[in-house]
């Protein structure tokens, strides 16, 4: 593919196989014959990576002009790279490029680019939240490389220092080598032509780790004086003092009456050059912490002429401890705290320690608060305390003795035992660092194998997916199981295989909601391997896997969590239609007793009503005889006497005897009608005073 050639031609640059470096023309790839394809092509990814490329070679090998049009033409195509590193290796360069050509701005320019530095910094902020061993150290550069365009030379000093420590740390070593290289330009235009060397210097052994012959040959060409040290070819075997007194030329302190020194002989008399070299590389290739100390112990004790070594070491929480003690016979290794109890002159080793000196004292002669109870013990002849210093920094002090014979450490000897341990702090140094990688290698292992476990065991279904591609990169059983597939199946699988379409739109979703950095949940369908389909619970976060932003999904089988609620609203519903019908028959009961009570009443009324009636009734036909007999009378008495007395008559004409005769039948008859109704009406009520009652 186009796109591995363009890198491929990048690295080749580095490594020297191209006449200019900054030009992709070579082996794997031609930028004036393949440009104008990936312009036609529109190919947008191939663009970024081939502008990006040569922005970061013309950058590293000063063509800042060349560097600020590309930066600007990678920035066009940045879509093509979206969610991949080279979005924030094109902030570095591009931030970096900016700022080395902000001297030569005018004002207005000026206030651009640091509104653009601005902007890509806050891009990379963001991202050494997220991931801080890839992103931190480097924006940490682009800050020094602000502060030092504003003159702000304090802060520039901490952010170089941190860009290269996090850069270290983290082992980008083009990223350490190219922070060296900015701080040792920081210090030159500041003036502070030595400390400008040391980073420098740090820089060249860097890119030469990096294996960037071409950068180095650039260095080279550029800052002799600043890599003279290293530049310096070796002088002949009768010039190998010089060569070491270059190299490591050691601050000495001699005390004794009469010091045996060695000017006279020849260094071939004391220790042959080329077994220096093959200390030195042996020193150099181990790189196991505990292998290192045993080796450097016995070497040191095999050229110095002592018969006793040992080494004291800083560790990492600043506390020194004892963690070799050596003779001819061999070499004990341990790790006890470094007290006025330890068997070793203690009193020398915090003397060296503080003073940084070479201390060199025969027959106990010294005016200097070294001598202890130890020394007054063992009286040794010669005693010899040697500093292991890196970068100006006291890592370790190595005691020598010689009980025997006084003056044996010689000026030619601690020559060569100093630069052993200028050799020994950088392998030192490498040996810790390995042996903490491989501590953390351990642990990481360790707690990898415990999160594959429960990756494995959890009873849900686990997906982990590239937040970049959307690609699945692990699942675990239940998963697989889940859906019917195996696991390599299942890595082969679209999104739209295993997610039913009416639910593929939650997919999406899910990959915004996590690039957002925010976590994500729903409900979905999922397909089976054999087509069928079942209900889904998913939760998802976002986390970093493999140093690159991804998602963690939990998929949840909830079928029959959705058959138990739909069984459970269907008997809501029926309780519901069973709830209505008591609802009524308890309203028709009340109803029932309402007329029942009712009908009670009414066949009490009834009866009440239906005595008197009976009572009326039953008197009826006596008054009817009654007064059917007065009337009787009535004529009679008429008919016999028809001329009354007046008393008589005047009583007889109050009576309307016509009104007794017509008007008196018609009203028992009418008490009678009256009667019968109320008997009518007495025995309704009656008759729908039981039916209420049956009902």
């Amino acid at each position: 593919m186009v796109w591995g050639h363009i890198i491929e031609q990048a690295v080749l640059n580095l490594l020297g196989e191209a006449d200019t470096p900054w030009e992709l023309v070579g082996t794997a790839f031609n930028e004036h014959q393949s440009l104008p394809l990936l312009l036609s092509n529109k190919d947008r990814t191939g663009l970024n990576h081939f502008y990006l490329s040569k922005l970061t070679l013309c950058f590293l090998f000063d063509q800042i002009d060349l560097a600020l049009d590309n930066a600007k033409l990678a920035k066009e195509y940045v879509d093509g790279v979206a969610c991949f590193v080279d979005e924030y290796v094109l902030s570095l360069y591009d931030s970096l490029t900016q700022l080395a050509y902000y001297p030569q701005a005018d004002q207005a320019l000026r206030q651009e680019i640091l509104q653009t530095i601005k902007t890509n910094q806050a891009g990379l902020k963001h991202w050494a939240e997220f991931s801080p061993m890839n992103a931190q150290h480097k924006y940490d550069l682009v800050e020094a490389e602000k502060y030092r365009v504003l003159n702000k030379n304090l802060e520039a000093i901490d952010y170089y220092d941190r860009a290269i420590a996090g850069a270290k740390t983290n082992e980008y070593t083009q990223e350490e080598a190219l922070a060296n290289e900015l701080a040792a330009k920081f210090y030159l235009d500041w003036g502070k032509e030595k400390i400008a060397a040391v980073y420098m210097q740090e820089a060249y052994y860097a890119y030469s780790r990096w294996g960037a012959k071409a950068k180095i040959a650039d260095l080279e060409a550029r800052y002799p004086e600043l890599l003279r040290p290293i530049l310096q070819p070796a002088g002949p075997s009768g010039d190998v003092m010089s060569t070491l007194m270059s190299v490591a030329a050691p601050t000495l302190s001699v005390h004794s009456s009469t010091h045996h020194s060695s000017n006279t002989m020849g260094l071939n008399q004391t220790l042959d050059f080329a077994s220096v070299l093959k200390a030195s590389q042996v020193l150099s290739s181990v790189i196991e912490f505990d292998e290192l100390l045993s080796q450097l112990t016995q070497i040191i004790l095999q050229n110095s002429g002592g018969d006793r070594c040992a080494l004291a070491l800083l560790d990492e929480a600043g506390h020194w401890q004892v963690r070799a003690m050596a003779t001819p016979d061999g070499t004990q290794l341990c790790i006890e705290r470094l007290s006025d109890d330890s068997p070793l002159p203690v009193k020398l080793i915090q003397y060296v320690k503080n003073t940084q000196e070479v201390l060199v004292i025969n027959d106990l002669e010294t005016d200097l608060p070294v001598v202890d109870a130890y020394l007054r013990q063992h009286q040794p002849k010669s005693l010899l305390g040697l500093p292991v210093l890196n970068q100006g920094r006291c890592i370790g002090v190595l005691s020598l003795e010689n009980r025997l014979t006084s003056g044996i450490f010689t000026n030619h000897r601690i020559l060569v035992l100093n630069f052993l341990c200028t050799q020994a702090a950088i392998s030192l140094d490498n040996a810790r660092l390995y042996q903490q990688e491989q501590h953390k290698s351990r642990e990481s292992a360790q707690k990898e194998a415990e999160y594959r476990s429960i990756f494995e065991s959890v009873k849900d279904g686990l997906v982990i997916t590239d937040l970049a591609t959307g690609r699945t990169v692990a699942v675990n059983p239940i998963m697989c199981e889940m859906h019917g597939y195996s696991k390599k199946e299942w890595l082969a699988l679209q999104p739209d295989d295993f997610i039913h379409p009416d639910y593929l739109h939650e997919f999406s979703n899910l990959m915004e909601t996590l690039n957002g950095g925010e976590e994500f949940e729903t409900q979905a369908i999922d397909i089976r391997k054999d087509g069928s389909f079942f209900n889904v619970e998913v939760k998802s976060v976002p986390f970093i896997y493999q140093g690159k932003p991804h998602g963690l999904s939990i998929i949840r089988d909830i079928s029959d969590r959705k058959r138990a609620e739909e069984a459970i609203l269907q008997k809501s519903q029926a309780l519901e239609i069973t709830l209505t019908k008591l609802q009524n028959t308890q309203l028709q009961l009340v109803q029932s007793e309402k007329m029942s009570a009712l009908g009670g009443l009414v066949a009490g009324v009834a009866h009440e009503i239906n005595n008197p009636v009976g009572c009326i009734l039953g008197n009826v036909g006596a008054t009817q005889a009654y007064i059917g007999d007065l009337l009787g009378l009535l004529d009679l008495y008429a008919q016999r006497f028809p001329e009354p007395g007046i008393e008589i008559e005047d009583e007889l004409e109050a009576v309307d005897l016509d009104y007794l005769r017509d008007d008196l039948p018609k009203l028992i008859r009418a008490m009678q009608d009256s009667g019968d109704r109320i008997k009518s009406i007495s025995q309704s009520l009656r008759t729908f005073s039981r039916a209420d009652t049956v009902s």
